[in-house]
This record gives C-alpha cells, structure tokens and sequence, in this order.
C-alpha cells in the first residue's frame, strides 16, 4: 500500500471508532449492538487492511548514540533553507560589488 492508502485507512478507522465510541457513549454495558452486514463488512476489511500492513521500522527513529535527536518540521526547514539561500544570494552580491570596488579607480 501507498503512504496515502495507509493513511486514509487509518483515517477511515479512526473516523469510524469514533462514531462507534459516541454511540456507546452513556448506554448500559449489558445493552447489544446490531450491524448490518454491510457495516460488519466494512470495518473487518479496515481491521484487515491495517492488520496486514507492516508496523514501521522503529529502528528508523532512534536516538543516535549521544541519545539526543531533534525533529523539525518540514515547513520550519524550507523557511530556513529559503532564508539561508537569500543570505548567500546577498554575501555573493557584496562580494562582487566589493570586488567591483576594489578596481576602481
């Protein structure tokens, strides 16, 4: 499964526990619950869509060997990645204006 499909099923599960959740909510334990065939259908292909995809890889999100790892999210890295190439856009500008400077006479 794509990124995408694993996530829209796990949207779709967390979507539909939800639903059930707030149905259950202030009823008597002892109370039954019926489904259609179709509801049942539904939710035992989500229970095995996400059942037979692999977990991740934790191995992936371990601390390095100093113990410490940071996360920074995406967008925070392409307004700094943006922001730095600016700054050398204006360093190299400088620098040529002060090259220009320097043979002037």
């Amino acid at each position: 499964m794509s990124p995408s499909e694993i996530q829209q099923a796990r949207s779709q599960a967390l979507s539909e526990a939800e639903r059930m959740l707030s149905a259950t909510q202030d009823r008597d334990p002892e109370s039954q619950v019926a489904l259609t065939i179709e509801h049942f259908r539904r939710i035992a292909e989500l229970l095995a869509t996400l059942a037979r995809e692999p977990a991740p890889d934790d191995d992936e999100f371990d601390a390095p060997l100093d113990g410490v790892r940071f996360w920074v999210p995406l967008p925070e890295i392409e307004a700094v990645r943006a922001e730095l190439a600016a700054l050398r856009g204006e360093y190299d500008r400088l620098i040529s204006e002060q090259q220009l400077e320097r043979f002037a006479f």
